[in-house]
């Protein structure tokens, strides 16, 4: 399967979008060689290319926010990826502030807005 069609290949074979961005994250793992439990502040992910440890980073962090049920101060490559105003939104909910309803809590997950806008960045620039 030539590279170019692999992403293509991966978001066909399912329609949910928390399983598709699962599969972009393993296949950036099967072509950079990751092995073993890797959070999104683990250094071993700098020699990632640019594109790669965007989306792999703003995924684990993704995950592990909603693994522990909570909002998180946004990384860096949060706003690399959603642009200065979302990432001044989330660092505001994850604050306990008012947002001014930019963003609901519910829309900072897998499933939600955020993770629709992760797997619409991931067509444009994973290879």
């Amino acid at each position: 399967m030539e590279k170019e069609n692999i992403l293509e290949e991966i978001l066909k074979s399912s329609k949910d979008q928390e399983t598709n961005l699962f599969r972009i994250a393993r296949y950036i793992e099967e072509k950079n060689q990751i092995s073993g439990n890797l959070n999104y502040w683990d250094t071993d992910l700098n020699s990632l290319d640019i594109q790669d440890k965007l989306f792999y980073k703003s995924w684990l962090w993704l995950s592990y926010m909603e693994a522990e049920d909570t909002i998180l101060k946004p990384i860096d490559e949060i706003a690399e990826v959603f642009g200065e105003h979302i990432f001044q939104s989330i660092s505001v909910l994850s604050s306990k502030f008012d947002c001014e309803n930019d963003l609901e809590e519910e829309q900072i997950r897998l499933k939600g807005t955020i993770g629709k806008a992760l797997l619409d960045w991931a067509k444009d620039h994973i290879k």
